[in-house]
This record gives structure tokens, C-alpha cells and sequence, in this order.
């Protein structure tokens, strides 16, 4: 077998090759006879061997064949992912890779596996080769130049160049014959982007162009080379170049095109400076990046233009001996001798400045790549303006003027498309002002429009009878289930668009009685009546009377947070207390907050149609989105029970319009007031709200119920009443009704069209013609509408409303927005899983087959969700207190830790946890140590990242952002100074992206942020998977960089090192187990920036602002300080407080709490005891010195203990008010913004991060010091 494969590398020619290939597939055929001897080793490595062989001969198939889809053979798994890499298909690698991972060894192979694939991956992935080649090399039996050479290529991914050139000198100077070290070598040259880069980088090429010609990188560059060619000489973009040897340069030829851009591009003169231009630096893979024409080498090289015959090489109309710049001359692409100027292939010698400046060049090909936007900073637009005011008058002058004139132009739109203020900015109750242009166009009480031109009309008097009609062609003859499995709520959402849009006036069926725009008219209101009537303006705050709706139509069909959350976080600090305000003032402000609610719906937008021209609804649409053969069975029996309700006696067949229009009058005058409307059988509670479970109900058996399907006797041309429907039995009747397909009716003939199958890209499945006109109009109503396109602004949102509002393409549920809705405003109905959330508009059965085909059906819960019991507060001292310190309240950090973390993690147990705290920052070493660091660290990054006022001393820093979410992060991620050994093992914090090191602060807060936020945060449930997913990503990178850090640190007396023999002593014994405890650490330090921001917000510009600064001047780190930051935790902690589960029933002073209930510890609330804290809302340093009485929440206490946490904070502190005259700087850069979310009970305050969502973690507050002060 071996020799088979030998034969087929070293064979000379195809037909050996082709010989050989044979002979390995006959051995492929014998080895799975049961006849042949030999172990299912040997076999297994006969496939590998054959597989290897036919995956170098390009025969990807049968190597993947060979080898086994299923096998269990880690080399042969090994091979198949070098295939699937080398047709890049990583991530059939990667599955490749995690469905070995269930049954291999974690060994060298298996990790070099992963390295190799997280090398094409890139990104975090560079990380796992490069740790890998790193322990390798610390192994000196493992250690050779080729693990050399691949960290070094490793590093060069990592943007390490001098540490990645450093690797590949010595396993060059290890095994000088090494082509991939060589290769290498050149390219990390290459990008040194110095002369003496540039110089060893050639000298590295040319050896191993010469030496090795068949490397696969030499041939790879050439064939690129030889493409960029042929490519650049068919590239004209409508127009030809000539060679203008008068002025050596390169002028474009005028040829006839229609592209008026072309005309003007036309008239540049280019000129391309061959003087001076340096040769293009080696990249990696410039395959892999598409990469602008290379300029010109030196004049000492050939000039790549003289390669381009098709293009750059053409004569001027002054001959082929016209003479050149300085008395060159040009004959036939070479150039003559003249005096002292040495020849050069094409040009004499060239001149210093060439016409037209190299910007211009720039200019002129960034155009060429990007035609559809012009980069202003490129100034193409002034070398165009500058050319065009040279040219002769003349058609094409006039031409290159015109389209000038146009695209400045159509730069903005004409007329406008909005206009400023309140008017514009908000919907009008009755649409009206949607087209500014045309103010009437889509407004209530208007006319329907007409899309469809009758051509084949039939009298009055012949038109079939109604009732036949629909007793032959529509009426239900059993029900049918849709084919797609959508459920009924599909089609209830669908009934609230179809209301919000139509609405036919009783008294003249022309008119549409609500606007022709999707505003939620069913909920707000069809006009400012009825709108009036729902909202509740005595608040002052925009809300809505209590689960109240506008639309009466709505009893007759099967069965507030935007506006508290626009004033909660108060972006532009304009709203205030309504109890505070003038009646004018609250109108006012409960005007703008309810009108910029009413605007928080989704937007769509297309830029290349047609955007906010409003839109007017027409009475064939009307006719189209009557889709009561979808009814679910569940609904038919509510409807016919309803009718037997409001028309006693009577069933719907015998029921006339004339019946149904009394019957109808009388229900709609029973109805009470709006505000105690109710439906399904519901009741309002004392409040005027429904239950949260009441609702939840309803919206969960319409997602079990299946819709009814699309279909004749269920509710493009024709030439045939086949063609309108191949069911014969359904034309036939409708041959017989109408007599010419030209006569079917609309609504009959939309209604009982034949269905569109299910294929990809068709799941609702109605006939064609409604198919292809629903998204037409989907369109309309969203392209025409202002308010989704000109007006959907952050500014009449508010920027956390305009980023609430994005369809999130990430979230769960592959980007639901319904699961997010039903989640928040249904707090404890659902799962943060469940189907009937994030898929309510298909059947659970349905979704089930769905999932299961995208290989996701494990992901989500198909049970139908069962209420979460509503939780207690406790915000008595010693009621928090007890049940805090009490082991039978269970908290849900175990059960999320085990999520994301492998292993034993950090201990549960406060005992346990303050033993496993000191083994890190116990001895009196360890503890100055820590103070050193926050103290000198703070003062670093303050200096480091704060900047000058113009033309003075006064220098600004954002403290938060730079220093107190830094400072933390830097501790952390230096795992030497956590366990304090001289090892440089740990996460490098770079300064920015482009930078040297592994991850940013910001980066690393991030990752650290979201590990924290998921198993410590009560976070949106509609966001807890998505966070659950991020956070294990982060804790598996994380947790290799500590675990190589720790395992890495002492190889030789690792066992005898006193951090870890402590930790082993305490049952932490493997290396991951020891990682966790560090990563714990880690974790807790993003708590500790909210702890520090928090205290030197309340600090600054306060009445100990002074005393702080002397002790901190004087040096004092004693008590003092550290009182200031236990009071700091006590009347602003970082979080409010934390929640518990009972274990079994239970009474804690006077409260009690029944088994699995829960119950929020407030422990913000707690610390304002009167009794425990005198005079609780004033700073008092002299209070518990031990700190035994203060209450602290769970994040720092489980990750760091009280002490440590204290003493960060103290030393902080003091590093700030060392600098003797730091202060807020000036306006809202010197205020903390920061609201309280009343839907986030843990969260003390909550701010909105730089995409506006809201986040737990502060960002902003600048402060002024003055220069070496």
C-alpha cells in the first residue's frame, strides 16, 4: 500500500500517476471482503493511504468516499478535513471536527486538527494553533523547525511580524532546506513595509523562485500574475488609451459609448508617474484579497504597462518616431540612445512631473472599482471639475457639463421629502400629510383607489347569484389543514395589518374609512375621535388607557412599554416628573411621548425604489385580503357559536344581509365603554388590565391550532378555466356559472384560484394571483410610507426607539421579532426557548419538522409553556440579610455556570469562597501587590488616554470609558500579576485594533460583560439564548488563554508552586479546574468598574470631594478611604439587588415564601435601614469599620469577596483624587447618563451602550485635571 503511494508522488508522467491511482483503488475494493485477513487497523490505514492518494490527484468524491462519512478513525478524519479545507468548506471541516470530538481522545492530533482549521477560520480562531505550536515548542521532545515555521505563520495572522520573523530565522537556521519557512520569510518581509524588508523580501523570493520553482506559492503567483494581465489588457471601460509620447503619459482615446459617465471619465488626460513609484510588497494569499493594479516598479525594471499591448501601448497621432520629453525618442515600444540617459524598454527617460498629479490617478481608479459612490476624499470630482473647465468648447464639453450639473443635482431629492417640526415629525390620527406634496394622498375617509381596468364587463342582470357562487366555488367542504403547518395566529397577525388598512364605510362602500397607511390603526384609533378615547393624557407620560384598543370590528373576530421606556431613559434629558408640571407642560409633554411611541414599528427600506410617496389603498385589495378559507377549525366553532349568540334561532345559511346588518347594529350598541371592552371570555382586573396568562392563553392555542389552507370551497391570464384551476370539478363549475373565463369575477376568481405549492420561497401557499399582488402591496405600503423611510430617523425615534426598532438578524429564533414582543410584554409566559414565542405562526408539530431538517430541534423547548409564578420583594434588612446567607434559597448561578463552563467552576459556598479568594490575595505580598497595581494603573491610564483642550493645559479624559472599565479589565487579564509569578503567560491588552496583542480592553470587557450578564443578570428573555450562545464562545476562547497560562507556567515545578498547591488542597486539582477559579476572577472585574464608576459619581462635586483629595495627596490609604467605598457600595451599589428560589417553604420575619417561589432581594432598599444605619442617606465612614453589616451583591462576592473588592475600590480612588484638581468637565460629558429600567428590577441603573441598546455597563463621563498636576 505504501509503495502504491509512493508510486503515484513519484511518478513522472500521468499515465504512472493514472497506474498507480488503479492499484490503490483495487486495495480500496479488497479490503472490504470479509474473505481478506488483516485488522481493521490495517484497513484503516489502507483507506487513509488511498484517500490521501485520490485527494491529491483532485478525485475529492472518491477520497471522501473511501474514507468513510461516518468514520471513526481520527487520522482519516484528519484528511478529510484538509479536503474540505482545500475546496473551502470550513465549516463542513469544522463539523467534521466537532463530531470527532464525541469520540476521540483529546490528543496531539485531534488538536492539530482544530489548529489547522481555526488557522483558515481566522479571528479568534488563530488563537488555538497558536497556543497549541507554543506548548508543543515547550515540550523538547515534541519541539522541531516545522512547529517553528507554523507559529510563525500563525503570528503573521496575528499581525505579530518581528516575534512571527523572529520563529521563522531560527527553524530557517534549524533546517535551512525548509520551502514553507523560506516562503514564509518572504512574505513577513514583505510586510515590515521597511527598505530593508523590502530588500530581504526580494532576496527571499528570488531564492525560492530559483531554488524551488514548483512551490505551490511560486506557481500560484505567477498564474495570478498572468490572470491580472490578461484581465487589465480586456478592462477598456469604454474608452481606449494612447501612449502621448510628447508628454509621457497615457491619454485616453474617445470612442463611441452610451454611458455618459464614460464620456466624461473620457476627457481626463491620465498620466501615470513612472519615476519614482516603489515595488508592490509581498502579501499573503493576494488571492485571497482583491487588491488594486500594483504600481509601477522603478525605471530600472520593465514597466508593466509595456505588458499591456492592448490597452497602454498605443502610437499617437504623431507617429511611431515622434520625439520624446528631453529629447527621448520613441520607436516601436523601445527607446534610443541620446546622450548620457540610459535606454529603458519604451520610454528614453522619464520626466519629474508628468501633467497630471498621482491623486488624480487614485482618484480616477477608485471610481472605476466603486461606480456607484464617489469617495470625496479621493477629490475625483475636483480633477474631474479642474479637467473639464481646460476643455474646448464643443458637444462633448457641453455633454461632461450636463451630467455634472445632474449628479450634483440628484444629490437631494426635489422637491423634499420631509420638513421640520412636530407636525411632520409625528403620524396624523387619520394618515393625513403622509406625502407632504400631497397631503390627502392614503387619508382616512378618502376614496378607494382602483388598480384593476375592467375590459370584459357582464350586466348586473347576468352575473350568476351570490349565494350560487359561493355555494358552488367557496363554501367550506370540510376542513383542510394548510400544507406549510402555519397556525391560525399567522393569519389573526395577518387580520390586524388587513384592519389597519381597510375599512369600508357602512353608508357609502367607496369610502375607506382609516388611512392607507400600517399605524396600528385597530389599537390608536381610525381618526383623532376615537384616538382621544384610548389614550390617557392625565398622565402626562403618552400611555394608553390599560389594554385598551380602538377597533370595534375586533370583538366581532376570534380571540404600554414603548412610551415608560422613552421616558425612563430620558436620551435628551427633557422630560420630567408630570406631577411637577404645568397642565400645558403635561399636554405637551404627553403629546410628544405618545406620538414617538406611536412610531416605534418597523422599518423597510430599499434605496433603489421609489421612498415615501405615500400610498392610497384600492378596493381590488380589498377584495384580496379576504381570506376566510384559512379560518382554523377552533375559529369556525367560535364563529358559529357567536352567531348563534347574536342571531338566536337562526344558522348562518339562513341568515340574509338584510339580518346580519340589524344583528350587527344591536351587538355594536351593547358594547360599554371602551375601556371595559373584553373578548374570549376574558375579565378585566380592578386596574383594567387582563392577565398576563389570560392573554398568553389566547395567543398559545392560536399557535397549536392549524390555519386552514388556500383553496376553492375553502373560502396572469386565462385562457381556460383550467388554466385558472386544474382541479376539473372546480372549472367545470365555474365554466358552467360564468361561461367565459373572461367573465369570472375578481373576487371569485381571486378567492378560488388554484393554491401555490410549498416550495422554497412559498409557505403561505395562496393562489397565485394573491401571491404575486400581497407582495406588491407589501411594498407600496412600506416603500410609500414616510414615516418608514424619510422620517424613520433616530432623532423622531430617539435613538435607543431607532435601534429597538432594526430587525435583529441574530436574535434567536433566527432573527424573530414576534418572540421578542410576546416575551416582553408577556414577562414569565414563555421560555427562552419556546417555539410558541419565537415561532407562534407555525403549529408547534410543523416547527418541529423544520427544526429538526436545520439540525436545531435540540436548541428550543416544543412543549407548550407553563407560567412562571410571579416573585416577592424583600427589601427589609434583615429579611435580605437571612435569606442571603441562608444555603436553602438556591440561586440560579450554578445552573447557568454550567452552561458555559466545563469543569468544576468557582465555589457556592461563602466559606469556600473566601478560602479559595485568599489564596490569591491572602499574605500581606499579595494584598500590597494589588494595591500597588490599581493605584499606579489608574494614574497610567488617565495619562495615557486623556488629551489637551486647544492651547491649554487643561487635559479631558472620558473616565469611564478609558479608565474605570480599563483598569479592572488590565488586572484581569494579566494572569502573572494574579497568581504572581515571573511567567509572561496571559491575555495582552493592545491599545487598539491594529496593534500587537490579543484583545482590546473594550474587547475584553465585552466578552467578560457577557459571561457575567448570563449567568449573573436577569437579562431580556428574548435575548438570554443569543447571550447564552456569545457567552460560551467567549468563556471556551477565554478559558484556553488562562489554561495555557496556568498549565504552562511550571512545567518543571508546577506541582510545588504555593498558589497552586493551595488550590489543589482545596479539591481544585486539574488545570481546568484552576482556570475556572481564575476566570471566575476575571469575570467579577467588570462588577467592580460599575462599583467604581458608581463611587466616583457620587464622590465628585460632593461635600467629601476635598477630604478625599487630601487623604489621597497625603498618601493616606488607611480607613478612611476604604469607608468611602463601602459607603459608596451601600447607597449606589452596582446592581440593586439579586433574586433567590426557595427550596421548600419557608418564613423569614414575617415574610413568607412557598416552595420553588422567588423572591428579588432588594439590597439597595436594605441598606437604607434606619436602625442597622443611622441616617442612612448621608456618607458616614465611621460607620461598621469591620463591614460585616454592609449587604453586597452576588457578582463581587462570588468572584472576588467583599475585602478585595474594598480594597480595588479604595486604591482607586485614591489614584483619582491624587490628581488635585480633577473635575467634571462642563455639560452632559460630565454627567453619568444613566435611567432606571423598571423592567430590569436587578439593575441599579441601566445606560444605553454605543448601539443604543440598553446595557448594565456604563460608558461615559469625562472629567478635566490640568497638566502635571
Amino acid at each position: 500500500m505504501l509503495l502504491s503511494l509512493a508510486n503515484y508522488v513519484d511518478a513522472p508522467d500521468s499515465a504512472g500517476k493514472n497506474a498507480a491511482l488503479e492499484e490503490l483503488r483495487d486495495l480500496s475494493v479488497e479490503i472490504e471482503s470479509d474473505d481478506l485477513e488483516g485488522t481493521e487497523r490495517d484497513k484503516a490505514t489502507v483507506r487513509v493511504l488511498a484517500g490521501t492518494a485520490f485527494a491529491r490527484a483532485g478525485e475529492v468524491e472518491e477520497a471522501l468516499e473511501t474514507l468513510g462519512s461516518d468514520t471513526e478513525d481520527l487520522e482519516a478524519v484528519a484528511v478529510i478535513v484538509q479536503i474540505y479545507l482545500s475546496i473551502n468548506r470550513p465549516d463542513l471541516a469544522k463539523k467534521e471536527y466537532e463530531r470527532s470530538k464525541r469520540w476521540a481522545e483529546d490528543d496531539l492530533l485531534l488538536q492539530l486538527i482544530e489548529s489547522i482549521i481555526g488557522l483558515v477560520t481566522g479571528k479568534e480562531g488563530y488563537h488555538n494553533p497558536y497556543t497549541f505550536y507554543t506548548e508543543q515548542l515547550g515540550n523538547p521532545s515534541l519541539s522541531s523547525p516545522h512547529i517553528l515555521t507554523a507559529r510563525g505563520v500563525t503570528r503573521i495572522l496575528r499581525n505579530e511580524f518581528p516575534e512571527a520573523k523572529s520563529d521563522l530565522e531560527e527553524s530557517l537556521e534549524q533546517h535551512k532546506e525548509d520551502t514553507e519557512a523560506l516562503a514564509a520569510s518572504a512574505v513577513v518581509s514583505g510586510l515590515a513595509m521597511t527598505k530593508k524588508g523590502e530588500t530581504d523580501a526580494t532576496g527571499l523570493w528570488n531564492r525560492l523562485t530559483i531554488e524551488y520553482p514548483t512551490h505551490p506559492s511560486v506557481i500560484d503567483l505567477a498564474n495570478k500574475s498572468d490572470i491580472f494581465d490578461e484581465a487589465v489588457a480586456k478592462y477598456t471601460t469604454g474608452l481606449e488609451f494612447e501612449k502621448n509620447v510628447g508628454n509621457n503619459s497615457l491619454h485616453p482615446r474617445t470612442v463611441p459609448t452610451s454611458d455618459p459617465v464614460c464620456s466624461l471619465f473620457a476627457s481626463y488626460n491620465l498620466t501615470f508617474c513612472l519615476s519614482n513609484a516603489p515595488s508592490p510588497p509581498i502579501r499573503p494569499d493576494p488571492s485571497a484579497i482583491p487588491q488594486p493594479p500594483p504600481l509601477p516598479p522603478p525605471m530600472s525594471q520593465p514597466s508593466p504597462l509595456d505588458r499591456f499591448p492592448s490597452i497602454f501601448n498605443r502610437r499617437s497621432s504623431a507617429g511611431p518616431n515622434a520625439p520624446l520629453a528631453n529629447g527621448a525618442s520613441y520607436t516601436n515600444g523601445t527607446a534610443a540612445q541620446n546622450g548620457s540617459a540610459s535606454a529603458t524598454p519604451g520610454f528614453k527617460k522619464a520626466t519629474p512631473h508628468l501633467g497630471f498629479e498621482q491623486s488624480g490617478l487614485a482618484a480616477t481608479v477608485d471610481f472605476l472599482r466603486h461606480g456607484d459612490a464617489i469617495d470625496d476624499r479621493k477629490l475625483f470630482l475636483e480633477h474631474g471639475l479642474a479637467k473639464l473647465s481646460k476643455m474646448p468648447p464643443g458637444e462633448l464639453a457641453e455633454k461632461a457639463q450636463n451630467e455634472v450639473i445632474k449628479l450634483l443635482y440628484n444629490d437631494l431629492s426635489h422637491p423634499p421629502s420631509t420638513l421640520v417640526s412636530n407636525k411632520y415629525a409625528w403620524r396624523s390620527a387619520d394618515g393625513s400629510g403622509n406625502n407632504i406634496a400631497d397631503p390627502n394622498l392614503g387619508k382616512a375617509g378618502a376614496t378607494y383607489a382602483r388598480t384593476v381596468q375592467q375590459t370584459h364587463p357582464l350586466s348586473q342582470s347576468e352575473l350568476p347569484d351570490p349565494g350560487l357562487v359561493f355555494d358552488t366555488l367557496l363554501k367550506r367542504d370540510g376542513f383542510q389543514s394548510h400544507p406549510a403547518g402555519l397556525s391560525s395566529l399567522m393569519f389573526s397577525f395577518a387580520a390586524l395589518v388587513i384592519h389597519s388598512v381597510f375599512r369600508t364605510s357602512h353608508t357609502d362602500v367607496n369610502v375607506n374609512e382609516t388611512s392607507s397607511y400600517c399605524d396600528l390603526a385597530p389599537l390608536y384609533g381610525h381618526n383623532q375621535e376615537t384616538q382621544d378615547r384610548v389614550r390617557d393624557k392625565e398622565s402626562g407620560l403618552g400611555f394608553l388607557f390599560p389594554d385598551v384598543f380602538a377597533e370595534d370590528r375586533l370583538l366581532l373576530l376570534p380571540p404600554a412599554y414603548i412610551a415608560k421606556k422613552i421616558f425612563s431613559i430620558n436620551e435628551r434629558r427633557k422630560y420630567q416628573d408630570p406631577s411637577k408640571l404645568s397642565d400645558a407642560a403635561r399636554a405637551s409633554q404627553d403629546e410628544e411621548l405618545f406620538q414617538t411611541a406611536r412610531l416605534e414599528m418597523r422599518n423597510l427600506d430599499h434605496s433603489e425604489f421609489e421612498r415615501g410617496r405615500g400610498n392610497a389603498c384600492s378596493v381590488e385589495f380589498n377584495c384580496l385580503y379576504r381570506w376566510h378559507a384559512t379560518t382554523s377549525k377552533e375559529d369556525e366553532d367560535w364563529t358559529m357559536k357567536m352567531i348563534e349568540k347574536i342571531f338566536p334561532g337562526k344558522t348562518s345559511d339562513e341568515l340574509t344581509p338584510a339580518d346580519f346588518v340589524v344583528g350587527a347594529k344591536k351587538a355594536m350598541q351593547s358594547l360599554p365603554d371602551i375601556h371595559h371592552w373584553t373578548f374570549g371570555n376574558m375579565q378585566r382586573q380592578e386596574d383594567g388590565t387582563f392577565k398576563d396568562e389570560d392573554l398568553a392563553n389566547l395567543l398559545k392555542n392560536a399557535t397549536e391550532h392549524p390555519a386552514g389552507a388556500f383553496r376553492a370551497r375553502g373560502t396572469p391570464a386565462f385562457s381556460t378555466f383550467l388554466d385558472w384551476n386544474s382541479d376539473p370539478e372546480i372549472a367545470f363549475a365555474a365554466e358552467k356559472l360564468y361561461g367565459d373565463i373572461e367573465y369570472l369575477e375578481l373576487y371569485v376568481g381571486l378567492q378560488a384560484e388554484e393554491a401555490k405549492p410549498v416550495v422554497d420561497g412559498a409557505g403561505l401557499c395562496p393562489g397565485y394571483t394573491i401571491s404575486r399582488a400581497i407582495l406588491s402591496d407589501a411594498i407600496a405600503l412600506t416603500r410609500g410610507d414616510r414615516f418608514f423611510t424619510h422620517d424613520y430617523t433616530p432623532f423622531n425615534l430617539t435613538a435607543w426607539g431607532f435601534a429597538d426598532c432594526q430587525r435583529q438578524s441574530d436574535a434567536y429564533g433566527f432573527g424573530s421579532a414576534l418572540g421578542r414582543l410576546f416575551l416582553r410584554n408577556l414577562p414569565g409566559q414563555f421560555t427562552e426557548n419556546s417555539t410558541y414565542a419565537f415561532f407562534p405562526l407555525m403549529t408547534p408539530d410543523a416547527m418541529s419538522v423544520f427544526l429538526k431538517d436545520l439540525d436545531a430541534l435540540e436548541k428550543y423547548d416544543m412543549k407548550r409553556p407553563v407560567p412562571r409564578a410571579v416573585g416577592q420583594v424583600a427589601k427589609d434588612y434583615h429579611q435580605v440579610g437571612n435569606i442571603i446567607k441562608d444555603p436553602k434559597f438556591i440561586t440560579h448561578y450554578e445552573e447557568r455556570a454550567k452552561h458555559v463552563v466545563s469543569g468544576k467552576g468557582a465555589p457556592e459556598d461563602r466559606s469556600e469562597q473566601k478560602r479559595v479568594i485568599g489564596v490569591f490575595t491572602g499574605s500581606p505580598e499579595a494584598s500590597e501587590e494589588l494595591s500597588k497595581f490599581f493605584y499606579s494603573k489608574t494614574q497610567e491610564l488617565i495619562k495615557s488616554n486623556s488629551f489637551n483642550l486647544s492651547g491649554s493645559k487643561t487635559r479631558s479624559v472620558n473616565l469611564v470609558r478609558d479608565v474605570l472599565k480599563a483598569v479592572p479589565i488590565h488586572w484581569a487579564a494579566d494572569i502573572r500579576l494574579i497568581i504572581f509569578c515571573e511567567s509572561k503567560a496571559g491575555i495582552r491588552i493592545k491599545a487598539s485594533a491594529s496593534d500587537s496583542g490579543d484583545f482590546t480592553a473594550a474587547e475584553l470587557y465585552s466578552m467578560l460583560g457577557d459571561i457575567y450578564s448570563y449567568i449573573f443578570l436577569d437579562v431580556e428573555t428574548s435575548k438570554l439564548m443569543v447571550l447564552k450562545e456569545r457567552a460560551q464562545s467567549h468563556v471556551k476562547t477565554l478559558g484556553q488563554y488562562v489554561e495555557n497560562g496556568v498549565g504552562g507556567l511550571f512545567p518543571k515545578r508546577r506541582s510545588e508552586h504555593v498558589i497552586i498547591k493551595h488550590l489543589h488542597d482545596l479539591g481544585y486539582h486539574s488545570s481546568r479546574e484552576q482556570s475556572n477559579v481564575i476566570l471566575a476572577l476575571m469575570v467579577g472585574s467588570v462588577e467592580v468598574s460599575v462599583a467604581l464608576t458608581n463611587m466616583i459619581n457620587l464622590y465628585l462635586d460632593s461635600p467629601f470631594e476635598d477630604t478625599i483629595r487630601q487623604t489621597a495627596l497625603g498618601g493616606d490609604i488607611g480607613g478612611d478611604l476604604s469607608g468611602y467605598a463601602r459607603e459608596a457600595l451601600r447607597l449606589d451599589p452596582p446592581f440593586k439587588g439579586v433574586y433567590r428560589t426557595a427550596s421548600d417553604d419557608h418564613n423569614t420575619d414575617g415574610l413568607t415564601i412557598h416552595k420553588h417561589g422567588r423572591v428579588f432581594l432588594d439590597i439597595l432598599a436594605a441598606g437604607q435601614n434606619d436602625t442597622v444605619f443611622p441616617d442612612p442617606e448621608t456618607v458616614n465612614v465611621k460607620r461598621d469599620q469591620s463591614g460585616k453589616a454592609y449587604l453586597i451583591s452576588d457578582g463581587i462576592t462570588r468572584c472576588l469577596g467583599e475585602d478585595v473588592t474594598v480594597q480595588i475600590m479604595t486604591h482607586v480612588l485614591r489614584g483619582i483624587f491624587a490628581i488635585k484638581d480633577i473635575k467634571r468637565a462642563p455639560g452632559n460629558s460630565g454627567l453619568l447618563n444613566r435611567f432606571q429600567d423598571h423592567d430590569r428590577p436587578e439593575l441599579n441603573y441601566a445606560y444605553l451602550d454605543e448601539n443604543k441598546f440598553v446595557s448594565p455597563w456604563p460608558n461615559s463621563l469625562a472629567v478635566l485635571y490640568t497638566e502635571d498636576s
